[in-house]
């Protein structure tokens, strides 16, 4: 049974580590945004990413909400906040 990638990509940082290298860890091959994360996870230095893939790592559903709910914000009417007791 072959290890997972970021098995493999822990167990280098370790043992690079362990004998005070200066190397670096470069991951290559992604073939989704999951590996990128996991690879990130697992300690990789350097992570090569087809560009193909970067439109897909900025835009995510949650960020496009937070981002229309921060421009209605921006576009509501404020209101005059009420005064703090004591002040």
């Amino acid at each position: 049974m072959k290890p997972h990638p970021a098995q493999l990509i822990s167990a280098l940082q370790q043992w690079l580590r362990r004998w005070e290298s200066q190397a670096r860890v470069l991951v290559g091959s992604i073939r989704s945004v999951m590996d990128v994360q996991r690879a990130a996870e697992a300690g990789a230095d350097i992570i090569t990413i087809p560009p193909a893939m970067l439109p897909k790592m900025v835009d995510h559903k949650y960020s496009r909400e937070t981002v229309g709910n921060s421009i209605r914000t921006q576009r509501a009417p404020s209101r005059p906040r009420a005064a703090r007791a004591g002040q």
